[in-house]
């Protein structure tokens, strides 16, 4: 069987938009992939508050490992 190859680029539009239903601001989806080895896309959002920062992390994490993704790491406040 042919593995399909990973579609981070969904991925990273997933969490754009679970922090766009969260009220984040200023949401940016960057491709960096042939800039670093790194990562593939960036997201970057804008919060109000820590207890905004820390509901949309645990959504976005919550929203990708319903579909079997994991973080390796993540940066950040």
């Amino acid at each position: 069987m042919v593995k399909k190859p990973f579609n981070f680029r969904k991925l990273a539009l997933e969490s754009a938009r679970i922090a766009d239903d969260k009220k984040c601001k200023d949401i940016i989806v960057l491709n960096v992939h042939r800039l670093t080895t790194l990562c593939d896309y960036f997201v970057i959002a804008t919060v109000e508050s820590t207890p905004q920062m820390e509901t949309v992390l645990s959504s976005i994490k919550k929203g990708m490992s319903e579909k079997g993704h994991y973080p390796l790491q993540r940066h950040g406040s």
